[in-house]
């Protein structure tokens, strides 16, 4: 039963659990709003109170009240302005709103305060491909951070994260490596927000690969087996952020240049294999175990803007960038190119003084932007990027860069009764190029993810896919979780790749594995 409690001493519980998995990107309050009543499952309401008041319970005696959509409302509360139980008056004794979301979602209230967190990964995987020289892969991973919010416009935080690898086989090796992770201190008000350190920012709307995402880290240690969310790094950068009712200014300057996070020489995800000397590049077909690699990593990262609008049924945003893209692009070095066109024989280019391939990454400037929409009961995304330096080499081995276009376009919905989640994307690049390549200048592609939550949200069904369109490209991942014993997920998990030689799948077919593994957030 209901009970009018005084607000001078109630307090209320707000925990929101939605069906399937929550938007990663933020809709307008009115799509928002219209996503809202396919996607909550319950809504539970404590109302706590000193036990001293008006002989209200204490908090252990306290009633717990869950509404549900089946649940029917008694007209015990009625609609008079004396009974509402959460109202909005501007009195010293109204309730937060605020600070109901934020508690909703997980979040401190307290203005200030000491938090910590620990998450780890663990897997072992079994690889089922009888041409692979690896038998067995495991990896570990663990991420934790300390928070400190001393005033409500002061922040900081320390993140650390460590990453072990081991793999039987040949090549076998087994590798411990820490990293920082979100270091930075933040000074923010009403208006704006000042953040240096190091973040993971994360721009644009798509999945997997999103067009306007290039002051991001990503992390290629694992391949494709992590989701988008989990393939980056923390990238140290200077953050401006200035708020204007539903706009947002967000400036981003990245003094030393991080590139992209690669595997162990050795792992079966490194993009050169050593023991073969295939590279997975355009001079794949070049294949010498010997040769030497060299960096062009050094300078400023860049920067750029992003300015974003929630309007009035949709969302929009359109960003400039001026940067060095994290993913490396492999070149011929001059000494070695020299070589290959006076002696063809590769094995000619060990007598090379210099490194023979060049891990470059050039500048470019990427113009672009994004829009969301709710149509149909679909929420749409469509996003794409102007870049003007894009890599290529030409058949005559020589490097050079073009301008090129990148763009996804997708749909996401809720099948059935909206505890399933399917997102389909349809992405393109092109090389803007009359000259005859060695790179591909088109590729076109479906990717695609799908997550349903079964008996009661204790199990989870997920499956993450990639189709090539115009070239033999196929990945198919799916993962089963075990999460009714929180904080802890126990899952199986099988990975597949395949393709022409060409491909990202094609690169990593002996790939194919098992795993099983074990998740938890403390």
């Amino acid at each position: 039963m209901l009970k009018q409690l005084p607000k001078k001493h109630a307090f209320l519980w707000l925990s929101v659990f939605f069906a399937g998995t929550s938007y990663e990107h933020a809709l307008s309050a009115e799509t928002q709003e219209n996503n809202k009543s396919s996607a909550f499952k319950q809504l539970k309401l404590l109302w706590w109170a000193d036990a001293s008041a008006q002989n209200v319970p204490s908090p252990d005696e306290g009633e717990v009240i869950i509404i549900t959509d089946d649940t029917e409302v008694e007209d015990e509360i009625s609609d008079s302005d004396e009974e509402i139980l959460l109202d909005t008056d501007t009195g010293n004794d109204s309730l937060d709103i605020e600070a109901l979301e934020e508690l909703a979602a997980g979040e401190s209230t307290d203005s200030s305060g000491l938090n910590y967190g620990l998450s780890t990964n663990i897997t072992g995987s079994w690889l089922s491909r009888s041409a692979s020289n690896v038998s067995h892969y495991e990896y570990g991973q663990l991420n934790a951070f300390l928070q400190y919010q001393p005033s409500e416009k002061w922040e900081w935080q320390l993140g650390i994260r460590a990453d072990y690898d081991k793999q039987v086989g040949s090549p076998d090796f087994e590798a411990l490596k820490f990293d920082y992770d979100e270091v930075f201190l933040r000074y923010r008000t009403d208006q704006f927000s000042f953040t240096i350190g190091s973040q993971i920012v994360l721009w644009g709307v798509a999945d997997e690969v999103a067009p306007t995402d290039q002051v991001s880290v990503q992390d290629l240690t694992r391949g494709l087996i992590p989701d988008w969310e989990d393939r980056h790094r923390a990238y140290p950068m200077l953050r401006f952020e200035y708020f204007m009712d539903n706009r947002k200014l967000d400036a981003i300057w990245l003094p030393d240049f991080r590139a992209a996070e690669l595997p162990n020489d050795d792992s079966i995800w490194a993009p050169i294999r050593r023991d073969t000397g295939q590279i997975f590049a355009p001079l794949r077909s070049f294949q010498v175990s010997q040769i030497t690699i060299g960096e062009d990593d050094e300078g400023s990262g860049g920067g750029g803007v992003r300015y974003s609008v929630t309007a009035e049924g949709f969302d929009y945003a359109v960003t400039l960038l001026r940067v060095k893209r994290s993913l490396p692009y492999y070149k011929l070095s001059n000494e070695t190119l020299d070589i290959l066109r006076t002696n063809p024989n590769p094995l000619a280019i060990l007598t090379a003084s210099d490194d023979n391939l060049i891990e470059t990454h050039p500048y470019s400037w990427v113009v672009g932007g994004d829009l969301t929409f709710q149509l149909w009961d679909v929420t749409w995304r469509l996003e794409g990027a102007f870049s003007s330096e894009k890599p290529a080499t030409k058949q005559t081995l020589d490097y050079t860069t073009y301008d090129g276009f990148d763009w996804v376009f997708s749909g996401e919905f809720y099948p059935g009764d909206g505890d399933d989640r399917l997102n389909l994307q349809l992405v393109g690049s092109t090389i803007n190029s009359n000259d005859k390549l060695i790179d591909r200048k088109r590729v076109y592609s479906l990717n695609g993810q799908f997550e349903g939550l079964y008996s009661n949200e204790r199990w989870r069904l997920r499956i993450r896919f990639n189709h090539g369109l115009n070239l033999h490209d196929d990945f198919i991942g799916t993962e089963i979780a075990f999460l009714g014993w929180e904080p802890h997920e126990l899952y199986l998990a099988s990975y597949f790749f395949d393709g022409s030689p060409r491909s990202v799948g094609g690169f990593f077919k002996n790939n194919n594995m098992f795993t099983i593994g074990w998740r938890g957030e403390f």
